[in-house]
């Protein structure tokens, strides 16, 4: 059955029509400008996500009441900001960009995307568009296949487009690009598949391209010697800028955060790795970058610094201080000045484990035994997991109370490095281990419990990226799904790439019917693993330690399988049309 997305107005904005947006009307959005109006991502490029408004409050926010509903039409789910201008609302998704009156939630327009359909098989990470931007009397977004759209706010007409990068090297656009005095400004996605991050200066008017600031220095550039000089590890080093950084129109400083290194495990890269996990203060007109701080210095823990940049004046010390804050994945929450980069505090919001605490002279963070067990390779439980004490969805600011609001994750995990080989060495996923290669071997030396994961993409039969020489090269998706299970080893591949995936695995419905059929001849043993596998889950013992699951035949929306180890609860997953069973390993 298909779903289908919904946007929902409770408050009516009157008026309808596009017309030019100018920089100031920009530079007052969330800062004195109108309220009914929201042109930057962040509602204001201080990305602080207030409102002043006092109409809806604890006492009346009961009495909304949903006044029209229209269908996006979109399978792949929701995750931009609408844009709002003049009682129009732009909303941009994977597949579509599309106009709505505010008033009536009738459709101006709707424009469709079409970008090759193997591309979600290729990219990182999910089909998804964070949202628009407007300025000039144009919408602006960026595509899954790497490429950026302008087009006509007042009828949705193409006025140009202008291409990134070639998606089939694991290039993708998710970000809502900012609009700076006439030049857009984009950041790339696909760290885990061995890009080279960048962050592009484009021409509002014409499209074209202005400048590009790669957030890995090449050889000769000043930052490289923080990557090895015997590989080319920097070459496929990850960055990635998927959240749309912010502003400060005063200092004419755009401050984004960059991403992970590649591959998460750090064996092949030593080194402080910039600029990956940190913060660029950059020029939007050049790219020129004023200065930078990191976060995680040789980031061995998916510790994206990709999260929202919050702009704010307060009181430091009895002195008022110009400070950007972040609440990054590692666990702490950086105060930094936004005007030199020094920092002023870094406290832990969650709880962490990998460091002690973060040195306010160096800026470095303080790391523990646990971070140094990690870099050995060793099993170790990890806070804040791989997820981030804080993920992307974004936090806010109240510039009257000096609070900040967010939504933290409590979370820890298990977590191993693989060990690189080199050779035919994969560059999309954090281990970089060579797959068929190896298996065999990967599987006698397993006795520490944490063998090689099986789940990886020629295991789920979907494409992966393969470096050979000085090119990429792709292996093509099986067709036939029903005869290879789509993630087969999912707890054992959890355990080992130190990430959770808590929903079914991607296969057909009929697959898993198809499934069930051929188990039924099966000792009741057998058909228990074979039941855990149409969820993803491995019940086979791990470091000998029982692992128990019970399935419950339900067709429920919203009931749970339960692995357990232990007696101690450690993954859930959807329940859904699973074999009644119960097997011990």
């Amino acid at each position: 059955m298909k779903t289908f997305a919904s946007v929902v107005c409770v408050l009516a904005l009157l008026g309808t029509g596009a017309a030019a947006q100018t920089f100031d009307d920009l530079k007052k959005d969330g800062n004195g400008g109108s309220t009914d109006n929201i042109l930057t991502y962040g509602m204001g490029y201080h990305q602080q996500r207030y409102s002043p408004l006092k109409q809806i409050n604890k006492q009346t926010v009961k009495r909304l009441v949903p006044v029209w509903s229209v269908s996006l039409d979109n399978n792949w789910g929701e995750q931009a900001q609408p844009i709002i201008y003049n009682g129009v609302m732009y909303v941009t998704n994977a597949k579509a960009t599309v106009a709505i009156d505010v008033a009536t939630g009738k459709q101006i327009w709707k424009q469709t995307l079409d970008w090759p359909p193997e591309t979600p098989r290729v990219i990182c990470c999910g089909v998804s568009n964070k949202g628009a931007a407007i300025y000039n009397g144009k919408v602006f977004r960026t595509t899954l296949d790497a490429h950026v759209v302008a087009y006509d706010a007042k009828d949705g007409k193409e006025l140009w487009k202008s291409k990134a990068a070639e998606w089939k090297e694991g290039y993708s656009l998710t970000v809502a690009p900012l609009a700076v005095n006439g030049v857009l400004v984009t950041g790339i996605s696909g760290a885990e598949f061995g890009i080279r991050g960048f962050i592009d200066g484009w021409d509002t008017e014409t499209g074209k391209h202005l400048w590009r600031r790669y957030t890995i220095p090449a050889r000769g550039e000043k930052g490289n010697e923080t990557w090895p000089q015997d590989n080319n590890a920097w070459e496929t080093g990850g960055g990635s800028a998927w959240i749309t950084g912010s502003y400060d129109p005063e200092l004419d400083l755009m401050y984004w955060g960059i991403g992970n290194p590649a591959p998460w495990a750090s064996q092949s890269r030593d080194g402080d790795n910039l600029y990956t996990s940190s913060v660029l203060a950059m020029r939007p007109t050049t790219g020129e970058i004023v200065w930078y701080y990191q976060f995680t210095p040789t980031d061995a823990y998916d510790y994206d610094a990709c999260w929202e940049m919050i702009n704010a004046d307060i009181d430091v010390g009895g002195q008022k201080r110009k400070v950007v804050m972040q609440l990054n994945r590692n666990g702490f929450l950086y105060v930094l000045d936004r005007t030199n980069g020094k920092l002023l505090a870094a406290n832990a919001f969650e709880k962490v484990n990998w460091a002690s605490h973060v040195d306010k002279e160096t800026g470095r963070p303080v790391e523990t035994e646990i971070a140094k067990s990690i870099r050995a390779g060793n099993a170790t439980e990890h806070w804040p997991s791989t997820r981030g004490g804080k993920n992307w969805p974004h936090a806010a600011f109240n510039p009257e109370t000096g609070l900040l609001y967010a939504n933290t994750l409590h979370e820890g995990r298990m977590y191993k490095h693989l060990e690189t080989r080199a050779g035919g060495r994969r560059t999309n996923r954090p281990h970089g281990s060579d797959r068929s290669a190896h298996r065999a071997e990967e599987v006698a030396n397993s006795a520490d419990g944490f063998p090689d994961l099986v789940g990886d993409a020629g295991d789920r039969r979907r494409p992966a990226v393969y470096r050979e020489g000085n090119g990429r090269v792709h292996r093509r998706r099986c067709r036939h799904r029903h005869n290879r299970l789509a993630v087969p080893d999912r707890v054992r591949h959890q355990c080992n790439a130190g990430h959770l995936h808590a929903s079914r695995p991607s296969i057909r419905h009929r697959a898993v019917r198809h499934r069930r059929a051929l188990l039924e001849h099966r000792p009741r043993a057998a058909q228990g693993q074979g039941a855990a596998r149409w969820i993803g889950l491995d019940l086979r013992a791990v470091a000998g330690v029982k692992a128990e699951l019970c399935l419950i035949t339900q067709r429920v929306i919203g009931m749970r399988s339960v692995v357990k180890r232990r007696g101690r609860t450690v993954m859930s997953a959807p329940a859904g049309m699973q074999r009644a069973s119960k097997f011990l390993a």
